[in-house]
């Protein structure tokens, strides 16, 4: 009788494992769904405390001069940045960003000591969401791409030969896609 139930009881763990990891796949899908849930309910808020109309990681147009609309109007947001640079230059500190997105936005922002302070504490799990006045906006004029070469020979003969490798890069401009910006940062609001 004890031999015929071991398959049963192995049955029943097995699928008491696969019904827990099942639950583990619901709970971190509701868990990642209240996040992106209070995410956007402040993003709301900043929305209309500011009355931002344009978030920087939404937009693409190609030409410079379609942006005027977004820098006439006072504030903008942005939420999925990467931060390249904090520095001080004639008492002013400066956030260098990068707006990761096609084309991409290199933004060279203002900020006070405490939202320098704000950043620099923000570990990797924080989510920093930025409200910024761009002031001055232009197209990149070029970009500069590399391609690497590589030629071999051979020196010697037969079984002796031994092959050798050169690289040498070539480098040729492009018209760039990608824009660069100057601002303001009004807010840091940090999010986990």
């Amino acid at each position: 009788m004890i031999k015929n139930m071991k398959p049963f009881i192995l049955l029943l763990i097995l699928i008491s494992i696969l019904m827990s990891c099942s639950s583990d796949k619901e709970t971190k899908a509701e868990a990642e769904k209240q996040v992106k849930g209070a995410r956007d309910k402040l993003i709301g808020s900043l929305v209309s405390q500011y009355d931002i109309q344009y978030m920087w990681d939404t937009i693409e147009y190609p030409y410079s001069i379609e942006y005027k609309p977004i820098l006439s109007g006072k504030y903008q947001l942005i939420d999925d940045f990467e931060v390249s640079d904090i520095c001080e230059k004639d008492s002013v500190i400066y956030l260098s960003i990068k707006v990761e997105y096609s084309p991409a936005f290199f933004f060279l922002l203002s900020v006070n000591s405490d939202q320098a302070k704000e950043i620099l504490n923000a570990d990797k799990e924080t989510d920093l969401i930025l409200v910024v006045d761009i002031q001055k906006f232009k197209k990149l004029l070029f970009d500069i791409e590399n391609e690497i070469e590589y030629d071999s020979y051979s020196v010697g003969g037969g079984e002796d030969s031994e092959e050798f490798y050169e690289s040498y890069a070539i480098s040729s401009p492009s018209f760039s896609d990608d824009f660069v910006g100057m601002g303001v940062v009004i807010e840091v609001v940090s999010f986990n």
